[in-house]
């Protein structure tokens, strides 16, 4: 028997963060930095997680799976893609599996990895002298909508419907180089 539908929503923010800073920063205008305080606490460890696997090669091997490259300092669609981040689930949250795979779109708004994957995308980190984890992104869209071709385009529509029409929008009104501040910030896992 499936579990309730309350299992299934439990843990996700009555809006979800995606749709919510979309909301204020492409529909609003709102300029200011977004911080620690706009994600759910499960999304922080998300991105903490996504941190880790970054800098670790992906361990999965042979014809089904591509070897993932390690890319410290920076978060990129590829590690959303990685199968397994050899991370412990109960390090940082409860509710956390042991690997990113993020999806992408709707799909994305269940689970924490997915809602960082559509807030932020691709982001920067760096670990500073007294071990403070400093995650630095700007909220804007890639001109990953306007690159495809014409059948792209249409499937793309299909296949995502709004989140392909969402993402024309904020190419359009913030550009990739433009758009609010990310800062986010964690202690150290350990003294320095």
């Amino acid at each position: 028997m499936p579990p309730p539908l309350t299992n299934l929503l439990r843990g996700m923010p009555r809006v979800p963060t995606p749709l919510k800073v979309y909301g204020e920063s492409v529909l609003g205008g709102k300029q200011g930095e977004l911080t620690n305080a706009d994600f759910t606490p499960d999304e922080l460890a998300a991105v903490r997680q996504l941190t880790v696997a970054a800098g670790a090669p992906n361990p999965r091997k042979g014809a089904k799976h591509r070897i993932l490259p390690a890319t410290p300092g920076a978060v990129t669609y590829d590690t959303y893609r990685k199968q397994s981040a050899d991370v412990p689930a109960q390090q940082w949250s409860s509710t956390l599996p042991n690997s990113v795979q993020a999806d992408v779109g709707p799909l994305g708004l269940i689970s924490p990895q997915g809602r960082v994957a559509n807030t932020l995308g691709q982001f920067n980190y760096e670990m500073d002298p007294n071990g403070v984890l400093h995650v630095r992104d700007r909220y804007n869209f890639n001109p990953h909508y306007g690159k495809l071709d014409t059948a792209s385009k249409v499937a793309a529509n299909i296949g995502s419907f709004p989140f392909s029409q969402m993402h024309w929008l904020g190419e359009r009104l913030v550009p990739e180089g433009s758009g609010r501040k990310v800062h986010l910030q964690y202690p150290p896992l350990s003294p320095p």
